[in-house]
Parts: structure tokens; C-alpha cells; sequence
């Protein structure tokens, strides 16, 4: 209740105490999440730098085995979660965290095969402009959350249901599909992404 009283009216430093005090409740649970993250940014780099990205249709044969794979094992992590009375332990973190990892492969391949047969050719091409500023929309995207949740703006942490969440996650997809199309029609990079590359160089 304090947690939620904090976000719906506390002051910035009041909101920054609790997520503080939020990290270190769950500390087990955050430094199983930094591993999560490391290893999908590892992930990352390795494609980058093998240019997989770009020839992954040689490999096309192993990444529909890789993806069949992945489901199954994803469907069994959902209905596992569903079924089981599922409570909090180390080991049940540690699945839950290889469920992560599995359902990001599992989307990135997905991907792939709809990016390969032409499927949804708009969307995707409009998705590619959203990634194109992923670190600028990344910002954006928590200042507008920000804007809606804590009483800088309409305070409307804890009071919303899942289906107005929804609605909300697809608003702000949309005006960022619109921003980043508009945008990059004008400049070749996103603003943070072009800080980014000054201080990489």
C-alpha cells in the first residue's frame, strides 16, 4: 500500500526511495534479472559480430529447428506457471528466467519467418523505423509511462485494470510507430542514438 500510495503522489525522491527499496526486497530476483540481461546483450553482440543479422538465411534449416524447439519449451513453461502452485524459490526463479530467455528467442525468430515470407510487409517496415530509435523510444516511452502512472501526471498507478493497460501499451506503440516514421523521415537517426554515436566515436 505505501508502495502504491508513494508512486500515486509521492515526490520524485519519495518514488526513487521505493524503487530503491524495491530493488534490494527482491534482490534475489534483481541480480537473476541482471544475468537475464547480460546474456541477452551477449546474444546480441554475437550476432552482431558474426553478422548474423544480415545471413541468417543460410541458416534457416537450424532456425526453424531452433524455433520448434523453443515453443515447445515456451508452451510448457506457460502451462507449467498456469497448472503448478507455483511458489517463490531459487529454483523456480531460475526457470522463470529461462523462460525469459527462451520466449525472446522464440519472438526473434518468429520475426524472422514473418520479416522472410512478406507477412504484414507494412507493419514490419514501420517496426524497423521503431528500432531504428529503439534507445530514443526507449526513454520516450518510460517519460510517457511516467507522465500517465505518477501524479506528475495522472497518477494512475494501481488504478487502471489489464485492459485499459493494454489499450494504453497500444497508444503508446502507436504514437511511437507515428513518431519514428515522421522523424527519420527528416534526420537519419534518432536524437539519443546520435549522442550515442559521438560519444562511441
Amino acid at each position: 500500500e505505501s508502495i502504491i500510495q508513494t508512486y500515486q503522489s509521492g515526490t520524485l525522491l519519495e518514488m526513487m526511495k521505493a524503487r530503491i527499496a524495491e530493488f534490494f526486497y527482491y534482490d534475489l530476483t534483481g541480480v537473476m534479472w541482471n544475468r537475464t540481461s547480460f546474456s541477452m546483450m551477449l546474444f546480441g553482440y554475437v550476432i552482431g559480430r558474426n553478422n548474423l543479422h544480415k545471413n541468417y538465411l543460410v541458416y534457416w534449416g537450424k532456425l526453424k529447428i531452433i524455433l520448434g524447439i523453443c515453443f515447445l519449451f515456451y508452451v510448457a513453461f506457460i502451462l507449467y506457471f498456469l497448472i503448478a502452485d507455483v511458489h517463490f524459490s531459487f529454483w523456480v526463479n531460475i526457470l522463470y528466467n529461462a523462460h525469459i530467455l527462451v520466449s525472446v528467442v522464440t519472438y526473434i525468430v518468429l520475426f524472422l519467418f514473418i520479416y522472410k515470407s512478406n507477412l504484414l510487409k507494412r507493419v514490419t517496415s514501420l517496426i524497423i523505423n521503431v528500432g531504428k530509435m529503439s534507445l530514443s523510444n526507449y526513454l520516450l516511452q518510460s517519460i510517457i509511462c511516467a507522465f500517465i502512472f505518477t501524479n506528475y501526471g495522472f497518477s494512475l498507478f494501481s488504478r487502471t485494470t489489464p485492459s485499459y493497460n493494454i489499450l494504453i501499451v497500444l497508444s503508446i506503440y502507436v504514437f511511437q510507430i507515428l513518431f519514428s516514421y515522421f522523424y527519420l523521415k527528416k534526420f537519419k537517426v534518432g536524437p539519443l542514438e546520435f549522442f550515442w554515436r559521438k560519444l562511441a566515436y
